[in-house]
């Protein structure tokens, strides 16, 4: 019995309890989790359709000059990719690029669910939701946040089979451009801020476009954009995570309720007050409910958690769920390499705010 089996008959044990929960009247809250899977589907969808549509004809477009650049260094073209989240145009543009279809996953599902979903999500999102006077604990949590990733993905990529020197190639890329994430916040925030929310809604828009040329196609058989695959092979792997978080989001909120004493003891000796130790822990299924407490935070627990998710956002939930539709025997390393580098960036921003406590 593999591993990537194990842990999807885990999902399924959770789908169970929330429909079970869900059928008795939602007497654990279990089953309004249940729900709040399904319902994410036309959101995903949304967001995520139209870039795998159109991501072929990207890759077209960028090949030009993204093969030469990246064959300068020895790095397979595939790693540009991953300055896009895996769900959001990461894998399938991964593939396209891609010379070595294992260098393909390994950015496309290992690296762009760390580095990616932080350039196109966790950024412009944080910088929009989050107050001014949380800004900066955000800026200090996303530097320290982005130092492990290329360790993380190097593990990753070790567990896939890459070869090490291989690996250390392809993971230049990773490790220039999170060098150049650290040193914009540091010398020029407010820039980064709107380079970032301008980046976002170019994918947006990106998006839409393929979403509406694809979706015209399927309607009227008239090809506006050649070479897209079919909306509804498309559909299929936004079902397929949908029907992932149908069991990880009430296994999840069931896990966090059975633990919620010992996390707040950990957390009292760590100096992180309830909705930091919150915070890091619901990040592992989706950072957006973490930015609503994040004000709730002390100002140590918002550096602290802020460098957890960096790599650990969604790893239980929209990441496991995308991962092992298209590729399931990956599950581990993107597990190992989303994990370690959170676990890395955790310590780190401990030992960086440890005579800080509660105020910098």
């Amino acid at each position: 019995m593999s591993l990537d089996y194990i842990i999807m008959f885990i999902m399924g044990i959770g789908v169970l309890l929330g429909a079970t929960d869900l059928i008795l009247g939602n007497k654990l809250g279990l089953g309004l989790k249940f729900e709040e899977g399904f319902m994410c589907l036309g959101p995903t969808a949304l967001s995520m359709v139209g870039i795998i549509c159109i991501s072929p004809l990207i890759a077209n477009l960028l090949s030009p000059l993204i093969v030469p650049l990246y064959h300068l260094i020895g790095a397979d073209p595939a790693m540009f990719a991953s300055i896009l989240a895996i769900d959001m145009g990461g894998y399938p543009l991964a593939m396209a690029l891609a010379e070595n279809p294992l260098v393909g996953n390994f950015s496309g599902l290992i690296v762009s669910t760390m580095l990616g979903v932080t350039i196109v999500f966790t950024i412009p999102l944080g910088l929009t939701m989050l107050p001014t006077s949380d800004q900066p604990y955000f800026a200090k949590g996303l530097l320290i946040g982005l130092i492990p990733i290329p360790l993380g993905s190097f593990l990753g990529g070790l567990l896939i089979g890459l070869p090490i020197k291989a690996l250390l190639l392809n993971s230049l890329p990773t490790l220039f451009i999170a060098i150049l994430l650290m040193i914009g916040l540091i010398l020029n925030q407010g820039l980064m801020v709107k380079g970032f929310i301008l980046f976002g809604k170019g994918i947006k828009i990106i998006t839409t476009i393929g979403l509406a040329a694809a979706a015209f196609e399927y309607l009227t058989d008239i090809t506006l954009i050649p070479g897209m695959p079919d909306i509804l092979d498309c559909m299929a792997t936004v079902s397929s995570i949908c029907i992932v978080l149908l069991g990880s989001l009430p296994l999840m909120t069931l896990l966090l309720r059975l633990l919620q004493k010992p996390f707040e003891a950990l957390g009292h000796k760590l100096s992180l007050n309830g909705p930091s130790i919150g915070g890091i822990l619901f990040s592992c299924i989706s950072v957006l409910p973490v930015f609503k407490i994040y004000p709730e935070m002390n100002e140590r627990g918002k550096v602290v958690s802020t460098a957890f998710f960096v790599s650990a956002t969604s790893m239980f939930a929209a990441h496991l769920g995308f991962v092992a539709d298209v590729a399931p025997n990956f599950l581990l390393p993107m597990i190992v390499a989303k994990l370690s580098s959170a676990l890395i960036a955790f310590l780190l921003a401990l030992l960086l705010t440890r005579t800080e406590k509660n105020s910098f």
